[in-house]
């Protein structure tokens, strides 16, 4: 932050103004090992389910039922044909935590306590009793880091007994090992008296797709060149001048206006 301070003032200030553990991994709440910090999970899940967004509020409970119903027994049965430790997704993450082991140095001080000379020239401090690192990676995610890695060989132990029991395969099945009954057909649903809220639709057809913000950049794999839509009345984006909430309602003008119809009689008075 102090170097992006220095780069660009009016960067930092407008990033400070938002709580620091509402964007900054390290800061928040290390009981959640989740290493996601935006909503890609929650867009997913929409993309996932746009199909039935546009079916009526019965049909579009019930057949996301069975979407649900489906993943969970899939997911359940591949975490049966797993046989590691933990799962294959973290894994490969130890990977390549191992693969960085080979530029540590370790420097064991007592008590447990490590002084490890990472390959980048910096220096961090390893606490095997409290489980901490000052990268702080382990303390976040979970995860033994690289610089606690190194220290393993010392208690003959390995990455996997030092990693949060959250990514075990056995707390997998666990997560999934519910199922969502299945039900009959909606025709055998006993009557009830519920009313529907009241519905206002709008002007023109439903969209569909999510709307990006203004300043948001197009999506990588977008095979079209999109542009932003500007109004030409009120210079706002994505509108058109026929759908703008601010255009002038004024009276149409004389061009706009519809001719009047010229006499007969005076036509036959001119011709004479």
């Amino acid at each position: 932050m102090n170097e992006m301070k220095e780069d660009n003032e009016g960067a930092y200030d407008w990033l400070m103004k938002t709580p620091v553990p509402m964007w900054a991994r390290h800061a928040f709440d290390h009981r959640a090992k989740s290493d996601h910090i935006t909503n890609n999970c929650t867009e997913s899940f929409n993309h996932w389910v746009g199909p039935l967004r546009s079916k009526p509020i019965l049909t579009l409970v019930d057949d996301l039922r069975v979407k649900m119903m489906k993943r969970l027994h899939k997911r359940y049965e591949s975490g049966l044909t797993s046989f590691t430790r933990l799962t294959p997704t973290i894994c490969e993450k130890l990977e390549a935590v191992w693969k960085g082991m080979r530029h540590c140095v370790p420097i064991s001080a007592g008590r447990e306590m490590f002084e490890i000379q990472d390959g980048s020239g910096l220096r961090y401090v390893v606490n095997m009793t409290e489980s901490t690192c000052e990268c702080g990676v382990w303390v976040a995610t979970g995860l033994s880091c690289k610089h606690v890695g190194v220290c393993i060989p010392n208690y003959r132990g390995t990455l996997e007994d030092y990693c949060d029991p959250a990514y075990t395969t056995e707390r997998y099945l666990m997560a999934y090992q519910e199922i969502i009954y299945p039900l009959s057909d909606l025709s055998t649903l006993q009557e009830t008296d519920l009313l529907p809220p009241i519905l206002k639709r709008g002007i023109g057809r439903p969209r569909m797709s999510r709307r990006r913000e203004p300043d948001e950049a197009t999506p990588c794999n977008s095979r079209k060149k999109r542009r932003s839509i500007k109004c030409q009345l009120c210079g706002g984006i994505d509108h058109n001048r026929r759908t703008c909430k601010y255009k002038d309602k004024r009276p149409s003008t004389s061009r706009s206006a519809p001719k009047r119809k010229r006499n007969n009689r005076d036509d036959d008075a001119t011709s004479t």
